[in-house]
């Protein structure tokens, strides 16, 4: 377990411009202790996991796997038609946000979250199709119970509450919470929770890989030597660019005794060309005596002034520094088990293009497997509440199911559904097309409000034409005898 220093690694280089190299040193070995010989990543401190948060890589990685989560596709699935369509509609109205509160755990390595409800007449304007006929969701003169979006709790103030069995009883929050580490993790906290279990909701992240603890383990756990390296070369750029932007100035002068005229006391050169040369780089103008010293080299005479002030050349090389960081934002990047090149095309061409496109496809299949934790955790402790406290404990329960539709599904059910209407409309009345749409996010028209445009329809100017079984001729052709009988069974003619 690494013993981690009060600070923070973006503070253990101060800026001395003093020349000691025992101060210098002093700030390598400072530190070394503080980022530890050996990189570590567990058990972190939870201000590292905040910082690491705010790292514009690290944040970009865990808001794509956020919204990918947040953008896939889903239904309701149950006995109860009604009951369907009632959850489907309250759960949309929180779907997005719940799954952002719920991946903090994905930051924090566990989220602790408040369930909110709330009494709302909205549930009347819903409807569900029974048969061919659009019924009212919510008939009732009483308010339904719904769901408002979860509140989301700081861990760094929180920590779970068990009962005596042992089982989680709610949320401690406060200042004073203990952690773990301070109690056994399943020792009951004695008194009422802050949050009761009716409200309380803790998500967890890599709990099997923890051991089964509610504390999980962050997905930044894996990237903070990376995140720690990136940051403290990044200093070391900082300070290597103002050297070479702002470089030291070296002051030359005199070797000779000389006394203070006014004083007569023995003049300090060194602390006079000092004092100058700081002047000089807070951007003073500086006066210098301009008299000339002859000295004799070999069998030349080599005159030079006296007094001289000129700055320390600075060799630096950028495009290391550069290179370094790009690296290492890579490799923050794959730390929290996104693919790179799925965002950025590599040296590769087409080649790396077709290798990003791979990747894509990896990324989002491993997705699932955490997609489905966060639908579990809806039907286990939110969907049988809701239906319990608005349809009875008797009610039949639904669940919240993933689509398995991809990219290349979607197309192919969209392309398949145009040619059905287009070619073989009357071989629609075998598909359940509305279930299609609704799937295909397709906006759709209430049975009603169909008949009622199927009656609005003009008459179209066709040549008239002769039933073949009865020999009436066709009033408004073929286009409106085809919508005739689609309309007619769909009135149940």
């Amino acid at each position: 377990m690494p013993n981690f220093d009060d600070r923070s690694p973006l503070d253990v280089l101060p800026k001395s411009k003093g020349p000691s190299t025992m101060s210098s040193t002093s700030e390598w070995r400072s530190a070394g202790n503080s980022l530890g010989s050996i990189p570590q990543t567990e058990r972190i401190p939870l201000r590292y996991l905040a910082a690491m948060r705010g790292d514009p890589i690290l944040a970009f990685g865990l808001l794509h796997i956020k919204a990918f989560l947040c953008r896939a596709a889903w239904h309701v699935d149950g006995a109860s038609a009604r009951q369907n369509a009632f959850v489907d509609a309250a759960l949309r109205r929180i779907y997005g946000r719940f799954v952002l509160a719920y991946c903090g755990s994905l930051d924090w390595g566990f989220a602790p979250l408040v369930k909110n409800f709330e009494r709302s007449g909205d549930p009347r304007g819903w409807s569900y199709v029974d048969g061919d006929v659009e019924k009212p969701v919510w008939t009732s003169s009483a308010d339904a119970l719904v769901w408002k979006p979860v509140t989301p709790l700081d861990p760094r103030k929180c920590s779970p509450h068990f009962a005596s069995d042992g089982s989680f009883d709610g949320i401690d929050y406060g200042p004073t919470t203990k952690r773990s580490g301070q109690r056994f993790p399943f020792e009951p906290g004695g008194g009422e929770p802050s949050i009761p279990l009716q409200w309380a909701l803790w998500a967890t992240n890599d709990k099997d890989a923890a051991f089964g603890s509610l504390y999980g383990r962050s997905r930044l756990a894996s990237a903070y030597p990376h995140w720690s390296s990136y940051w403290y070369r990044w200093q070391l750029g900082d300070r290597a660019f103002e050297r070479w932007a702002d470089p030291p100035v070296v002051a030359y002068h005199p070797s000779d005794v000389a006394l203070d005229p006014a004083t007569g006391s023995r003049r300090n050169f060194t602390a006079e060309g000092l004092g100058l040369a700081e002047r000089l780089r807070s951007g003073a103008n500086v006066s210098l005596p301009g008299d000339a010293v002859t000295n004799l080299e070999g069998d030349r005479v080599i005159g030079m002034r006296a007094w001289e002030l000129s700055q320390l050349k600075s060799e630096v090389d950028f495009a290391a520094l550069t290179e370094s960081n790009e690296y290492l934002d890579v490799a923050k990047l794959r730390a929290v088990l996104v693919p790179e090149q799925a965002f950025f095309e590599g040296a590769g061409g087409t080649s790396s293009r077709n290798v990003a496109s791979t990747l894509g496809d990896v990324f989002e299949n491993s997705q699932a497997t955490l997609l489905a934790e966060i639908h579990w955790t809806i039907n286990r402790y939110l969907i049988p509440q809701l239906i319990a406290a608005n349809f009875g404990d008797s009610a039949p329960s639904c669940e919240i199911a993933a689509d398995g539709f991809d990219a290349n599904d979607v197309e192919t059910s969209r392309q398949l559904l145009q040619a059905l209407s287009q070619n073989a409309p009357e071989r629609l009345a075998s598909v359940d097309e509305r279930g299609l749409l609704e799937r295909l996010n397709v906006p759709q028209k209430s049975p009603e409000q169909m008949l009622k445009a199927a009656e609005d329809l003009p008459t179209m100017p066709y040549d008239q034409e002769t039933d073949p079984e009865t020999g009436v001729a066709i009033e408004n052709g073929r286009y409106r005898q085809v919508l005739d009988r689609l309309w007619t069974k769909q009135k149940g003619r």
